[in-house]
């Protein structure tokens, strides 16, 4: 939805009360006359994103030659894509509660954290991509929430995902966030590669193999990716089952 001028109160109640029943997503860009504008309607616009459960999706303006800040049309264009071609699962929430992460999870989760905020390893925004572990048992697992900046990751934004249902394309999760927008991907291809399968063969190809990150494409850094910082990784959590994907990411 492209709107001509700054935020707008009435029409986000209008999207949270009629146009949420029809939709999965809606994405939004305003537009304003400078960086000041925009940074006042911060605490309205994170009040509407708790509200829709963060199924409206603010894009964020970038500064124009003349200082107004407006969202970029390859911006536009980018979440066009996500928000149309991309398989949008059926959320079920079991528990709105903060996950308790097990000692192995979370400190996967801080080690990815470091290391892509340390090399940036991402192509637009921190908020690009998503980490995923398996959970103990093996076929559930754990993974960033939708829109989280995981340079400086709060492990309050990891969701358990519990169960999938790929026949009604249904997400059983625990947890106070949706899970990434990319989670379809994640489950089938954790699903076509069980924990205890032979690996040795493609290794790069194994969700639990850690040096099998996949850079953003068109990032440049595939060279970086696939040096030490993928080894390091390797090392911190191999017997853990974490792995690094790809996605779409979101906007802030």
């Amino acid at each position: 939805m492209l709107c001509d001028g700054e935020f707008d109160e009435q029409l986000l109640q209008r999207l949270c009360a009629e146009a949420l029943g029809h939709y999965s997503v809606i994405s939004i860009a305003f537009n304003y006359p400078d960086v000041e504008a925009m940074l006042s309607h911060a605490e309205r616009i994170e009040h509407y994103k708790a509200l829709s459960e963060d199924r409206i999706n603010f894009l964020r303006p970038a500064a124009a030659d003349d200082g107004r800040m407006v969202v970029p049309d390859d911006k536009i264009v980018d979440n066009s894509i996500c928000d149309s071609v991309r398989v949008k699962y059926r959320p079920a929430n079991l528990d709105r509660n903060p996950v308790a992460l097990p000692f192995g999870a979370a400190e996967f989760f801080r080690r990815a954290s470091e290391l892509f905020g340390e090399h940036r390893l991402y192509h637009r925004s921190p908020s690009d991509g998503y980490f995923a572990i398996r959970a103990e048992d093996g076929n559930d697992f754990y993974i960033t929430a939708t829109k989280t900046y995981k340079d400086d990751l709060d492990l309050r934004r990891v969701a358990f995902a519990e169960h999938y249902d790929e026949r009604t394309n249904t997400l059983h999760y625990r947890g106070s966030y949706l899970p990434s927008s990319d989670f379809v991907e994640a489950a089938v291809l954790l699903s076509r590669r069980p924990p205890h399968q032979d690996h040795r063969a493609h290794p790069r190809q194994h969700p639990l193999h850690p040096e099998s990150a996949v850079p953003p494409t068109g990032s440049g850094r595939r060279r970086v990716l696939g040096g030490a910082p993928a080894r390091r990784v390797a090392g911190q959590g191999a017997g853990a089952g974490g792995r690094w994907f790809r996605d779409h990411g979101g906007a802030r």
